[in-house]
């Protein structure tokens, strides 16, 4: 399988990048205590964050989606 070359996850057989990577980029806020991720306005989404641009790159750090804000 072949790598995509935005996020370098496997892309599938003749794919060179994700769907998702291609689209616009959604900024993520991500809490290192929760391991927990959110969308900008969700209300969970305070105090010490990380700041994460790509679907791909939330999951690859091992962030689980918030249950309230469903990113």
């Amino acid at each position: 399988m072949a790598k995509c070359k935005i996020c370098g996850v496997e892309a599938g057989w003749f794919k060179k990048v994700h769907k998702e990577c291609e689209k616009p980029v959604i900024k993520y806020l991500a809490s290192p205590k929760s391991k927990k991720f959110h969308i900008p306005s969700c209300r969970y989404a305070k105090g010490e964050v990380e700041e994460l641009y790509s679907f791909h790159e939330v999951v690859k750090k091992g962030y689980s989606p918030c249950k309230v804000c469903k990113p």
